[in-house]
């Protein structure tokens, strides 16, 4: 018995890396995986539909069921084909997991071409956004045939995205990944799916040596920066137990999982003045605000910077 007996799940860039090991992973849990890889290289360019077949064929020598696809997720109409397609072989979708993506090797301001940004984007965020919004018509017309079973979809976005990178186009990329899982988890909450993102931090194609693994983040002997951790999160992520969980975003880092808790509004404040904020007073009470300047210094008898426990962002 796995987590996933007899569930059906589409794997985007499920041929290499992080989603070979989703794919694998998935089916040793029981479940039927179609394997969707265009088979391009790490910059996105060519194809080979012999990299999803792969995998298939390795998860069906290995006593599982799995299919390979080699739809490009840009392709808005094609993804809808591939939806079709998985429903009409295996009779439903019960999960999706956006996986697919491509670098670019010149990410400078100065030297990246508007080409070269929009294919990224593409990928990362037009390909999640077109899986999501087939996921989303599919889940919410099952719902209301009275089918209540609801559905999973796992994105994948990045702490480049989360935190920061000089990475320009694969950070605004991810950044958006996950904008894009909190506003669908909200809208597909009535009918029973659950969105949710995982940020790994793996060793695959796309970054062999990006990343240092957190020092507690293994054991002796486990390799912290292999894929294995991530796709067992995914893992849970898709399965009937993971359905209280929707719109988060999950860290892994070896074997350590954290919760992202994303944007917040500080509790220091600078109260301006006077009823409007004038733009002669905030160079001295942003350095304030950021540490730079002690509180009295603005104004020893009434300091402005203040602590506002509670401040919450509407």
């Amino acid at each position: 018995m796995g987590l996933l007996d007899n569930k059906v799940v589409i794997v985007t860039g499920g041929g290499r890396g992080l989603g070979r090991s989703h794919a694998l992973t998935l089916a040793r849990q029981g479940a039927v995986v179609v394997v969707n890889d265009v088979g391009c290289s790490v910059h996105g360019e060519g194809t080979d539909a012999t990299v999803a077949e792969a995998v298939a064929e390795q998860i069906r020598v290995g006593g599982g069921s799995a299919t390979s696809d080699s739809t490009s997720v840009t392709d808005h109409q094609g993804v809808g084909r591939l939806f079709r397609r998985t429903i009409e072989q295996f009779g439903r979708i019960d999960g999706v997991v956006n996986n697919a993506g491509i670098v670019r090797p010149n990410e400078l301001l100065t030297a990246m071409t508007e080409r070269d940004f929009d294919a990224v984007l593409a990928v990362h965020v037009k390909g999640t956004f077109n899986v999501l919004a087939h996921a989303a018509l599919y889940f919410q017309r099952r719902w209301n045939e009275g089918d209540r079973s609801g559905g999973r979809v796992v994105n994948t976005t990045s702490g480049a995205g989360l935190r920061g990178s000089p990475a320009l186009s694969y950070s605004t990329a991810k950044a958006g990944i996950a904008a894009l899982t909190i506003s669908a988890a909200m809208q597909l909450r009535p009918y029973g799916v659950t969105v949710n993102a995982i940020s790994p931090v793996a060793r695959t194609r796309m970054n062999p040596g990006a990343f240092a693994p957190a020092s507690d983040a293994h054991a002796p002997g486990v390799d912290p920066l292999a894929p294995d951790h991530a796709s067992a999160l995914v893992a849970y992520l898709l399965s009937d137990a993971a359905s209280w969980l929707t719109g988060q975003v999950l860290r892994v880092d070896g074997n350590v999982v954290r919760r992202y808790e994303g944007w917040k509004v500080g509790p220091r404040a600078y109260q301006g003045r006077g009823e409007v904020l004038e733009a002669d007073e905030l160079d001295d009470a942003l350095r304030v605000l950021y540490g730079v300047l002690p509180v009295p210094y603005l104004d020893p008898a009434n300091p402005r910077s203040v602590e506002l426990p509670g401040v919450t962002e509407t």
